[in-house]
């Protein structure tokens, strides 16, 4: 993506404190763990938000005739469209007392690393919880206002175009068509990944409950938080994946390639200046969410649970 350097690429990846957290993966932050990380080029003023361009696709004329040894066609150019995100700051604080210092355990672990390990899970389940926060809309910080800046959730990109009301009825074959029609037609940005809770992803399953196959090479798969569905209308490979974090009632679709998770800085543990009898440590994170295209969000509305 231009303007970023991928995080695995870069090789800073597992100084990141995410990668190091042995308990949580995919089931606890499904969209966490699939989304690329990355690291602007440069470094610019965090506090005035993360910018980018991205392409408008090409759609096709409607009428395309011309006499034979006329002039060329009028030129045409393909613009760019631009778009905002504002960096949040992420922190959770953890410690022990003076007098736990050297403590461990039932497991023999040290009381102060168990606190690590707790709080960064902590951590990590807060930035899921914000990607999926609704009517979350970028926050631009101001200090002397003591405004804090809050980055766009994935419902800040679904308007009007890109969301299907369900009007109260349950998941239909008609209604996952139309959902994975939205980037999937004409917009060059198929559904690859979409996030629902229990009792939706219920219904989604229980419409290909006949085409089930535990194995490889069926159509559908299941898996222990996602259903994998290949060659679908309009998308040739969808993970259906719960999370307990999309509000019931609710769909979130997305084109994964098209999304970044960008830090302004790298996860890190930092020390606390001790002033009482305690040890304290801090854990802080400052990033934002780049959807390089409209389309590469949807959501739809309204079902019925």
């Amino acid at each position: 993506m231009q303007g970023l350097v991928n995080l695995k690429s870069w090789g800073g990846g597992q100084d990141d404190l995410y990668e190091k957290i042995a308990k949580l993966g995919a089931v606890d932050t499904p969209f966490f763990s699939a989304i690329n990380k990355y690291m602007p080029s440069r470094k610019a003023e965090r506090w005035k938000g993360h910018s980018w361009r991205y392409e408008d696709m090409p759609t096709g004329k409607s009428s395309a005739g011309f006499l034979g040894g006329s002039a060329p066609a009028e030129a045409e150019s393909w613009g760019y469209s631009n778009s905002l995100n504002h960096y949040e700051i992420f922190k959770d604080t953890y410690g022990i007392e003076g007098s736990m210092e050297d403590a461990q355990n039932v497991e023999g672990k040290a009381e102060l690393a168990r606190q690590k390990t707790m709080a960064a899970i902590n951590h990590r389940l807060t930035i899921e919880r914000s990607l999926f926060a609704l009517d979350q809309a970028p926050v631009q910080e101001d200090k002397a206002n003591d405004v804090a800046g809050r980055m766009g959730s994935l419902d800040h990109w679904c308007v009007t175009e890109n969301t299907i009301d369900a009007d109260d009825n349950i998941m239909s074959d008609t209604l996952l068509r139309n959902f994975a029609k939205i980037g999937g037609t004409d917009k060059g940005m198929p559904v690859t990944h979409i996030y629902v809770n229990d009792l939706v992803k219920d219904q989604i399953d229980d419409l290909f409950k006949a085409q089930v196959r535990r194995g490889a090479g069926g159509k559908v798969v299941e898996f222990p938080n996602y259903t994998e569905v290949k060659n679908l209308a309009y998308s040739p490979n969808i993970k259906i994946v719960y999370s307990r974090f999309v509000e019931q009632g609710l769909m979130f679709g997305v084109n994964m390639p098209s999304l970044a998770f960008v830090y302004q800085r790298l996860t890190k543990d930092e020390e606390l200046g001790r002033v009482k009898d305690a040890v304290e440590k801090e854990i802080i994170t400052e990033a934002t969410l780049r959807v390089n295209n409209p389309f590469a969000v949807c959501k739809m509305e309204n079902i019925k649970v």
